[in-house]
């Protein structure tokens, strides 16, 4: 059996660096959500909830309570 190819980020620098760099910072337990979602690989509801951790610093608790408004997702 075939392993598929990993798909390769793609994108100006800039923003591969800025993901890179938020990678590194994550928790261990996030980064496989986080890098499927920054490879465009994630399903829909994984790509919005690596979005939504990454933004409220890896809570999972503090999701619930969010109230940014102006997120496209919320």
């Amino acid at each position: 059996m075939r392993r598929k190819a990993r798909a390769l980020p793609q994108g100006p620098p800039e923003r591969l660096k800025r993901q890179e760099v938020a990678l590194d910072r994550a928790p261990e337990k996030i980064r496989a959500i986080l890098g499927r979602a920054y490879r465009g690989t994630a399903a829909p509801r994984a790509a919005i909830k690596a979005k939504c951790l990454e933004c409220c610093c890896y809570e999972r608790k503090v999701i619930k309570e969010c109230s940014s408004y102006l997120c496209p997702l919320w």
